[in-house]
Formats: structure tokens, sequence, C-alpha cells
């Protein structure tokens, strides 16, 4: 009889937190885009952005899967988070304020874009130590099924939260 991975002690903690944290990616990835559309006036310049924003993504996941791998995964998920967290609300509060120029916004946005492809795959690396190795391949099935879902869902609810 298969073991539920939700039995797992630190398992029900670490898919809520992954959850959270590939539904926020999910959602934001539209709403920068139209953000970036409203603050430029231009659909051309939100559509390099966003190619911009990929591209610095990529480049930066190259050499943080070493650095994940040898590093705190703890320490490296509270970074990345409150990092990112403090970029946004930073953002959000310009934004209110009205002071929130194309600039500034691509800038904030590429350094949480840097962020995230250096230290996004954390969560995936510590997997295998919160459910073991014989369970990891049930595991990452229901990580990758979970996955597919959120960033289904994403940019639809992405635009209704815009």
């Amino acid at each position: 009889m298969r073991k539920s991975l939700f039995s797992i002690p630190n398992y029900p903690a670490w898919f809520g937190a992954d959850t959270f944290l590939l539904a926020g990616s999910a959602v934001h990835w539209i709403v920068v885009s139209v953000m970036a559309y409203e603050l430029s006036g231009s659909v051309t310049t939100a559509g390099w952005f966003a190619t911009v924003r990929g591209v610095v993504s990529a480049i930066t996941q190259v050499t943080g899967g070493t650095f994940i791998d040898r590093h705190d995964h703890r320490t490296l998920v509270l970074v990345q988070s409150g990092s990112c967290a403090l970029i946004w609300f930073t953002m959000g509060c310009l934004y209110l304020a009205g002071m929130l120029t194309f600039g500034l916004f691509a800038g904030l946005c590429l350094c949480s874009s840097a962020i995230f492809g250096f230290l996004g795959g954390t969560t995936n690396a510590m997997l295998i130590r919160v459910v073991g190795p014989r369970l990891y391949a049930q595991a990452e099935s229901l990580n990758q099924g979970r996955d597919a879902a959120v960033n289904t869902a994403g940019s639809p609810l992405g635009a209704v939260l815009y």
C-alpha cells in the first residue's frame, strides 16, 4: 500500500509553500505585461520587456542550480521569498503613490526575475530531502501535475485580478 505524501511531516508545509510561490509567479507574468503596457503606453515595449524578463530569468537559472545545491535550501527559500516580497511591496507602494515610472518598474521587475531565476529551483531541490528517495517519483509526479494546473489557471486569474 502506498504511503500518502501528506502524512510525511514536512511535506504539507513544503507543498503549500511551493504552491503559493508558483501561483504568485504564474499570476504575476500577465500582470507585469499589462503593467508594462500601462506604464510605457506601448504594446511593443511591453512585449519586448516580457521577453527580456524571460531571458534574464533563464540566464540566472543556469548558475542558480549549482549555487542552490551548495547552500541551505531553507535559507535560500526565505531569501528568495523575502526579497521578492520586498520588491513587489515597494512597487505597489510606488504605484499607489503615483511615483512608479516604467524605468523604475523595469528595473525592479528585472531584479525580481533575476532572483527568481537564480533561486527559483530551490523548492524543487529540497523535495527529495522532504520525502526521501523512495517516494520521490510519486512526489515529483504530484508536483508536476500541480504545476501544470497552476500555470494553466495563472494567466486568466492574473488578468481577472488586474
